[in-house]
């Protein structure tokens, strides 16, 4: 796993959050005779081993049925984002936060802040997303786009009050970790119809600006992106250029009608 390690970039003491697709990595190492299975868990424990204790790690596990009054259970739940981060769900060092919609699956130093969040507006400032934020997080993307990934960007659009989205609640089941089950209402920043998030013109300008840079390595792609610098910019565009290189109107609004935003 070191050329993994390496193309993140990952040192002890590292905040990382992952959004990644290891369908291209677990390819190069099947055909070098590795079980699936075996792959996966030693992914996990060579980002546990980078970080060390006094890092912390994070997987996006976000699942989007609680928004169709689905129950969701904070321990049984799967995610929707990865097959990596659904068994480090199953691994007693790691944690999952609270939100039925936008959770995260947590390792190291600041799993127990994590944890004691409530947040029930998904991107609010007592999010995950604001913690990321404001413990200066790294962010690395494997093998996704932007659109298909980049969800703190949501964030940033909240707290600089974009008006192409509104906060809307969702109301259905939720099972705690203690197994007790409510009713509950959560809230996200959805988009408006015909809205469509576009974020393809951020990534050269967090490259020039610094925000991010890209390491390859066999037949992958890893974006490495500093959280605390690409606020800025995402800020700076919102202000300053209308969030053109945010979203665009007149697309078609996808079947669900643009409730929720679904990302790998």
């Amino acid at each position: 796993m070191r050329e993994l390690i390496n193309a993140f970039e990952i040192k002890k003491g590292d905040f990382i959050l992952i959004a990644a697709d290891f369908r291209k990595f677990l390819r190069h190492k099947i055909r070098q005779n590795f079980d699936i299975k075996t792959i996966q868990n030693d992914i996990i424990l060579a980002l546990k081993n980078a970080v060390g204790t006094n890092g912390t790690l994070a997987f996006q596990t976000f699942n989007w049925d609680f928004c169709k009054g689905t129950i969701f259970d904070i321990k049984n739940t799967p995610s929707m984002t990865g097959s990596v981060g659904n068994l480090a769900l199953k691994m007693s060092e790691f944690i999952r936060t609270k939100h039925p919609i936008y959770s995260f699956c947590v390792y190291g130093k600041f799993k127990d802040d994590l944890k004691k969040l409530n947040n029930t507006d998904a991107f609010g400032d007592d999010s995950p997303f604001a913690f990321f934020h404001q413990k200066n997080a790294k962010m690395i993307v494997l093998d996704l786009e932007l659109n298909h990934s980049f969800t703190f960007v949501h964030y940033a659009e909240q707290r600089n009050g974009v008006s192409y989205r509104f906060i809307k609640n969702f109301t259905a089941p939720y099972t705690d970790e203690n197994g007790v089950s409510k009713i509950k209402t959560y809230s996200m920043f959805v988009r408006k119809e015909s809205v469509l998030t576009e974020l393809a013109p951020l990534e050269a300008i967090f490259i020039n600006k610094n925000a991010m840079k890209i390491n390859k390595f066999y037949e992958s792609e890893a974006k490495i992106i500093n959280l605390s610098r690409a606020y800025e910019i995402i800020a700076d565009d919102i202000k300053h250029n209308k969030a053109r290189n945010l979203h665009k109107w007149g697309g078609v609004a996808r079947v669900y009608n643009a409730p929720y935003e679904r990302v790998a």
